[in-house]
């Protein structure tokens, strides 16, 4: 999952998404639904992933360069595109089956971590390669994050939309005590490429929710 896409997954709430009316008390209600179940589950591990796959081009930008410009120089690639293009993304939401999209849009984010993961693992993982990586997973996050947030509505009652609300804000901050915790330990052990490999396979758990879950019309 993209991290610029985690940090948007709360604002459904602010955004008066959650209906005012006829809402169920109870923070943890939405887990009853299966389908959200297993899409927050896969969620919980995919984003502790991107957090682990931050944490570590962070320490391995440094290592290359040893240059703090270089180092917010691909930091701030992967949000360019959603800048520009970004008011876009809920066009591309509104158009298209939401649960087919989050497939595509997860998938190719797998496939630029395996990506990342290979060319570390060659010593070909340079700057230009992975600002080009992170530019890439911020056009792919354009269309994934609207619809990341529209899938959860599909997923459990109206009556349950708060909680599911909450729960995805539950997700964001777990991941971002998990990924890096996980990062550290990786990269005092073993280095930084076993990172990227770590939230490539990371993507298959939210794939697999996506592939068995079945959305609400």
């Amino acid at each position: 999952m993209d991290r610029d896409a985690l940090a948007a997954m709360p604002e459904a709430a602010a955004q008066g998404s959650v209906p005012a009316t006829g809402v169920r008390k109870g923070s943890f209600r939405a887990l009853k639904s299966r389908p959200f179940r297993r899409f927050f589950a896969g969620q919980v591990v995919s984003a502790s992933g991107t957090f682990l796959q931050q944490t570590a081009i962070g320490w391995l930008v440094l290592q290359l360069t040893g240059s703090a410009a270089s180092l917010g120089l691909v930091l701030a690639a992967g949000g360019l595109p959603s800048l520009l293009l970004g008011p876009w993304g809920g066009a591309i939401a509104d158009r298209v089956d939401l649960r087919k999209l989050l497939i595509v849009t997860q998938t190719i984010f797998g496939v630029l971590a395996a990506v990342l993961w290979i060319l570390a693992a060659e010593r070909s993982a340079g700057v230009a390669v992975i600002v080009s990586i992170n530019v890439l997973g911020g056009f792919v996050q354009i269309a994934d994050s609207p619809a990341r947030q529209a899938f959860v509505s599909r997923l459990v009652p109206s009556a349950d939309l708060a909680s599911a609300v909450s729960l995805n804000g539950v997700v964001v901050n777990t991941a971002r005590v998990v990924g890096p915790a996980v990062a550290g330990l990786l990269i005092v052990t073993v280095g930084t490429t076993p990172c990227f490999a770590v939230n490539a396979v990371s993507y298959v758990a939210v794939v697999i929710a996506l592939l068995t879950v079945r959305a609400r019309s």
